[in-house]
């Protein structure tokens, strides 16, 4: 007997379909059968319209500031003491949601695909344009809470992933659910204020090195569970659910964070944008840091475009092996994050500690990959080793950034992020081509590329006589005394004329 597909209209505007499972036989139980949960016609037109605002409203926001300056609020300045651990929570937990909502739908795009008539290669393409969307609104984000607060940059972003998240679980169209993933992007870009808040909150390195690593070993059980869980929601309810799961996610974190969240964010300097971004590019070493944290991350960002591949072709394991593996992998960079938050040293401490290790570490992975690539165990081995070793120096590296640019925090760290994403995007784009030549070439190019870490760090960051010779009361100093200054002409400009 055939199961008919039944249609219910519920009191939440959702209707819910049930059919059969692709993947299930006809012949099986009611266990094997998928409520496909849809957006009726009137959530499809509402998520549009609030879609449409949100777009019109930063445009607006956008030419106002342009045209009139970014206004300041007068704030005190924070303590330096830290953040509170709901604040850390609700913080990380918005993160999470950020990272989950592109890791989630992975599996379902082939299904995806056919639902919206598009190719498989256009349907992917919605993943880059989140990754640009995103290193845009980065480079606006960090300056904007640089002169508003941090507290309502955060607010707002959260209410922009609440609403993006819920158009694309109702979008209709191709159309429709790019634009949603683009404005997930422009959400994304909360990251950079998170990281500025803890530039702000922590008068100490060593503890700034600590809560940062913490919130990125959230983010990264992001890439790690998602795809499972997204999956799994998905064959049980269809692939719009797990967005609708996520906006709901993003309101708790948007409420929770009304009550949690404080400003730390001292009072804001009148400097302009450009003027800020010059100081922040004008110092050599820092550019040899930020080019050093791009080389780390484009390290992450080849390995999840290469490793399907590479674990598929030349080592023949079937797709549920590979997906298996993959977490597996995955969970080296939770480790190597789990280490860098528990590491009580300064952040060229810890860069002058895993220079040489990380140096070993790739010339080994060049040995694997010229003598012993066709074993898996090794490939993997060393593959996650180097994961583990990168996170340390490359957390460092991004607390030591904006070590003397506390007082312009936000673009700072947009800068950084910003820069990072767009140089590995076009680092990690030849890496599917490079993977078609097997695991040895992947493993020469990957030591290749985590051997000028080190490189960079030793010759380009690190003091010559060693990290102890630059102290950081030396740096904060110097920078209270710039911004002093800088204030001082302005002042002095605006009397004269």
């Amino acid at each position: 007997m055939e199961l008919e597909t039944c249609l219910v209209e519920v009191p939440t505007f959702l209707q819910i379909s049930s059919s059969l499972s692709p993947h299930v036989s006809p012949h099986a139980s009611d266990a094997g059968q998928i409520l496909d949960v849809r957006p009726s016609k009137a959530f499809k037109v509402l998520s549009q319209i609030a879609l449409v605002q949100v777009i019109a409203a930063l445009a607006i926001v956008l030419a106002g500031f342009a045209i009139s300056g970014v206004p300041t609020s007068s704030r005190a300045k924070h303590s330096g003491d830290g953040i509170s651990w709901p604040m850390k929570v609700v913080l990380a937990g918005t993160l999470l949601v950020d990272y989950t909502c592109t890791d989630q739908y992975q599996p379902s795009m082939p299904a995806m695909a056919r639902e919206f008539g598009v190719s498989q290669t256009l349907m992917g393409s919605t993943i880059q344009l989140h990754v640009f969307s995103s290193s845009i609104s980065l480079l606006f984000a960090g300056p904007i809470s640089d002169r508003i607060g941090r507290r309502p940059v955060v607010l707002f972003l959260q209410v922009v992933l609440a609403i993006s998240t819920f158009s694309c679980g109702c979008a209709d169209s191709f159309k429709w659910f790019a634009a949603g993933r683009a404005l997930q992007g422009v959400a994304a870009s909360v990251g950079s204020v998170v990281l500025a808040v803890t530039q702000d909150a922590y008068d100490d390195s060593a503890q700034r090195m600590q809560t940062t690593s913490m919130l990125v070993s959230i983010i990264v059980l992001g890439p790690l569970v998602a795809p499972t869980v997204g999956g799994l929601l998905a064959a049980a309810f269809g692939w719009r659910f797990p967005f609708f799961a996520l906006s709901f996610l993003a309101v708790v974190a948007f409420l929770t964070s009304l009550m949690v969240v404080e400003e730390t964010a001292g009072p804001a300097q009148e400097t302009a944008y450009l003027a800020s971004a010059i100081r922040t590019l004008s110092d050599a070493r820092r550019l040899r840091i930020l080019a050093c944290c791009a080389v780390g991350k484009s390290v992450f960002d080849i390995m999840t475009a290469s490793n399907g591949f590479i674990l598929e072709d030349s080592y023949q394991l079937p797709l549920a092996r590979t997906a298996v593996i993959q977490s597996a992998m995955a969970s080296s960079g939770l480790v190597g994050s789990t280490l860098a938050s528990h590491l009580p040293w300064k952040p060229l401490d810890v860069m002058s500690f895993f220079s040489p290790i990380l140096a070993f570490s790739a010339a080994c992975m060049a040995l694997v990959g010229l003598l012993f690539d066709q074993y898996l165990v090794l490939y993997m081995f060393i593959i996650c080793a180097n994961e583990v070793l990168i996170y340390p120096p490359l957390m460092s590296m991004t607390v030591e950034f904006g070590q003397d640019l506390r007082d312009i925090a936000g673009l700072a760290s947009s800068v950084l992020t910003s820069g990072m994403n767009l140089f590995s995007l076009g680092l990690s784009l030849p890496a599917v081509a490079i993977a078609t030549y097997g695991p040895a070439a992947l493993l020469y190019v990957m030591a290749a590329i985590i051997l000028t870490m080190p490189f960079i760090m030793v010759f380009g960051i690190l003091p010559p006589s060693g990290p102890s010779d630059l102290k950081e009361e030396e740096f904060v100093h110097g920078n209270e005394e710039q911004a002093n200054e800088e204030l001082g002409e302005e002042k002095e400009k605006k009397t004269c004329g």
